[in-house]
């Protein structure tokens, strides 16, 4: 079924790979940053690849006077402005970005989202963890994000300087196939001065563009990372939304126009035409939700009118489509994914949600052990759940099955297959990666 393209995680991946964190360089200033470097001239930049040193070369103790002074303090959002005091600095994001909640930090972290609230001298040996994202904030029309992070150091790594930081960094990013290299000079943030590495990767027909500031400090490496597309280049503008807290305050954003109308011939349930079970449903207020029942996501939408555009929001994540509505029919023409079209069919009157499914005698029932390794295991039940994975990481899914095609809906998207059981042998065969096959035995 349709494959969500979550821009936003897609690009929070490359923030990750690079990831980098802040401290003073202690140069006090209340003008707000601008990068002026060109790009033809940082091409030109000596090569910065190298890796600075085995860490085996330093002592394996840690020499006196270089011991862990302090610990990064969590900033706060207060309306829609970000503070830290530990870094001096606010964000003011526009009206129309979103923010990421503790609890979607938290799990970035892989940390309970109780200790954010407990950041004590203790915290970072308390939870285990180097990295931590403090602040994510994203524009989803567009995919601009910009986000604070917090990386502990573990000596002999305590001594890179910004410059050999971001070697390793950009290291890194060559290895992921992307290019990447530093920007000459530093770009002064709030109080401190930064050091910026830039990279850029190939994603949804374009440039992914990744900009990365950087500062060391007390053995942590605090980072500013802004990303967005090249069709857009805000990284002076989304700079002019940081200022030092010594600086007086911005003034009070505008209050932003009222929503677009939504176009009125989407208002209601429309149907897969190949399968009524998966549903959308549009609400005139601009929510809405969609999927396989039971399991149906909630969202926002907008249209452009004029433009046939719809825009709907999962969260962080985006779908945007071309779309058009004959007879009833509404048909979905991904702007994303070109060549991803569905149709649906008007839900005539009130909507009501479709029977939960039942697959009682369905081929698929029971247990299937991998013809490799049987610790791995499907296990398909007749309500549509499902438990599938290695003995020990097994993991809950839900599926539903129309003719040859079986989808699994997982935590990471909609898996879409084409199986067959011959036997008791069953094959599936992925109609998203090419090549991809596997083959299970029925047990009981």
């Amino acid at each position: 079924m349709e494959a969500k393209m979550k821009k936003l995680f897609a690009m929070l991946i490359l923030l990750i790979l690079a990831v980098g964190l802040l401290s003073a360089c202690g140069r006090d200033s209340n003008e707000p940053a601008t990068i002026t470097t060109d790009d033809e001239e940082a091409y030109n930049y000596p090569d910065t690849t190298e890796s600075p040193g085995d860490p085996a070369e330093y002592d394996e103790e840690l020499p006196p006077g270089e011991e862990w002074q302090g610990a990064p303090v969590r900033g706060v959002w207060i309306d829609n402005t970000y503070v830290n005091e530990y870094l001096n600095i606010r964000f003011v994001k526009p009206h129309d970005w979103l923010v990421a909640t503790d609890e979607e930090v938290a799990e970035l972290a892989g940390i309970a989202v109780d200790a954010f609230f407990d950041m004590g001298e203790d915290f970072w040996e308390a939870v285990d963890v180097l990295l931590l994202v403090d602040m994510f904030a994203t524009f989803p029309l567009t995919g601009s994000s910009v986000q604070v992070a917090f990386e502990r150091l573990i000596f002999p790594m305590t001594r890179l300087s910004e410059t050999e930081y971001i070697q390793r960094m950009i290291t890194d990013l060559i290895a992921a196939d992307m290019r990447a290299y530093q920007v000459p000079g530093t770009t002064i943030i709030g109080d401190y001065e930064w050091y910026l590495a830039r990279s850029y990767m190939e994603a949804f027909g374009g440039e992914i563009i990744g900009n990365y500031f950087i500062n060391i400090q007390d053995g942590f490496a605090r980072s500013i990372t802004i990303v967005h597309g090249d069709a857009v280049d805000p990284v002076n503008e989304i700079l002019e939304k940081f200022s030092s807290l010594s600086a007086p305050a911005p003034p009070p954003l505008p209050t932003p126009p009222p929503p677009e109308p939504v176009d009125t011939a989407l208002i209601g349930a429309w149907a897969w035409d190949l399968d009524n079970t998966y549903v959308y449903e549009f609400r005139p207020d601009g929510t809405g939700r969609g999927g396989f029942y039971p399991n149906l996501e909630s969202f926002t939408w907008t249209t452009v009118q004029g433009d046939s555009h719809l825009m709907m929001h999962f969260g962080f994540a985006q779908d945007s489509w071309t779309y058009t509505i004959i007879d009833d029919v509404l048909t979905l023409d991904s702007r994303i994914n070109i060549g991803e079209s569905y149709s649906y069919i008007r839900w005539e009157g009130a909507f009501e949600e479709p029977e939960p499914v039942d697959f009682t005698g369905h081929a698929l029932i029971g247990t299937w052990e991998w013809d490799t390794d049987a610790s791995y295991i499907y296990t398909f039940h007749i309500d549509g759940t499902a438990v599938r994975g290695f003995e020990g990481d097994r993991v809950e899914i839900l599926w539903y099955a129309y003719n040859e095609y079986l989808w699994m809906d997982t935590e990471q998207g909609v898996e879409e297959w084409v199986f067959t059981i011959e036997g008791d042998v069953l094959t599936i065969v992925s109609t998203q990666v090419t090549g991809m096959t596997w083959s299970y035995v029925r047990q009981g």
